[in-house]
């Protein structure tokens, strides 16, 4: 990839578990609660990463069909091979959407059967804590299980889990693509290290007092030093103040053609 680069997401989850709402508040900052689910959106956003690298992103949020089910299993290998990476998300309250999300990230890997494909497994609604029936281990077991990224995070209550996750995902993207022995490295089973860390301590670390986020991550990178996670949370953080709301147009599409367009 040259310093200006083009990265396709695919975002697939049961009906009801927060696609929209996680999309939404990457590509706008805001938080809507309620969507049109029977609509594929395709959202088109330049995104700059380590303070000089241009990302063109295109996010395509494939709504649901009447079983819940945001695409067949048939559809969402023929949606595959357009994407280059993919964010599955599940409902932490809503225990058959975990098994779906297991079905997608099934489908993924068998369809593509790369050596590695950038999939992030991210479980919403976190602020619904009382209502929980997936367990935090067991989300971890199955990004371990798939190497994949693992969040946990709460769109409803905080951007900066979302923005996390999202620049991991596409940093993950760019290391596939500009450093592959470095990648071979990084990626192989052998030396991944999955782990679980609450975000709190790394803003806590960023304003010297403790604070709660909403968020938790398990990740398949080894992360920077002290000060650049410091750094890093600092200007997430500095994202999330309101801003002027963007010009943006919406055009509902057919399924059958690649959606397009919510441009920002």
């Amino acid at each position: 990839m040259t310093q200006t680069s083009k990265i396709r997401v695919l975002v697939l989850g049961s009906k009801a578990v927060g696609k929209s709402a996680v999309s939404v508040r990457f590509v706008t900052k805001r938080y809507i609660g309620e969507y049109q689910s029977n609509v594929d959106i395709l959202y088109k956003k330049e995104y700059t990463i380590d303070d000089s690298i241009s990302i063109k992103l295109e996010i395509l949020d494939i709504s649901c069909n009447s079983s819940n089910l945001c695409l067949s299993i048939k559809d969402v290998e023929d949606r595959v091979h357009w994407a280059n990476a993919f964010l599955v998300v599940y409902s932490i309250c809503d225990k058959q959407s975990f098994r779906d999300a297991e079905k997608y990230i099934e489908t993924i890997t068998s369809s593509r059967r790369a050596s590695h494909l950038p999939i992030t497994l991210l479980g919403n609604k976190r602020d619904l804590e009382p209502g929980r029936q997936v367990g935090l281990n067991e989300g971890r077991c199955l990004a371990h299980r798939y190497q994949c990224q693992f969040y946990e995070v709460s769109a409803a209550e905080s951007c900066f889990g979302i923005l996390l996750a999202w620049e991991a995902l596409i940093k993950e993207v760019r290391a596939i693509h500009i450093r592959p022995t470095q990648r071979f490295a990084s990626f192989s089973s052998q030396n991944r290290k999955l782990r679980i860390t609450n975000v709190s301590k790394v803003i806590g670390a960023v304003f010297g007092r403790n604070s709660d986020a909403g968020v938790s991550y398990s990740s398949t990178y080894e992360r920077s030093s002290s000060n650049e996670k410091q750094k890093r949370a600092a200007n997430l953080l500095n994202g999330c103040k309101p801003k002027k709301p963007p010009n943006a147009i919406m055009i509902q599409v057919k399924r059958e053609t690649i959606p397009a367009v919510l441009s920002l």
